[in-house]
């Protein structure tokens, strides 16, 4: 779990034009998420960063738990969604593919 947030931590505050970078810790952020949601206790750590200090961290981890928590997910995606900051834009996709049901984190 450290190294999850470890990683999400170090995503977030990423920038456009740092998209080398945000791509490859967004890639090992989500494989280590795919971990923890195998598992009922990693489910319960991811839940714990549902409030974390840094938007991007929630938002990331509010997408990650969309498959088996959407009830607590999209009340903090929305949330995000409504800061029009940097992160708003992907909470705001997020959601329209959970609502469409083409939302997929099994890849």
């Amino acid at each position: 779990m450290a190294k999850y947030r470890e990683t999400a931590e170090a995503w977030a505050p990423l920038t456009t034009d740092q998209t080398r970078k945000a791509n490859r810790l967004f890639d090992a952020a989500h494989e280590l998420a795919k971990n923890l949601r195998r598992t009922d206790e990693g489910r319960a750590a991811l839940l714990t960063l549902l409030d974390h200090a840094v938007p991007g961290v929630r938002m990331f981890t509010a997408t990650e738990c969309l498959s088996f928590d959407p009830g607590s997910a999209v009340p903090v995606l929305e949330a995000i969604e409504r800061l029009a900051d940097f992160h708003s834009l992907e909470a705001k996709y997020a959601l329209k593919m959970f609502r469409d049901g083409t939302f997929d984190l099994d890849w």
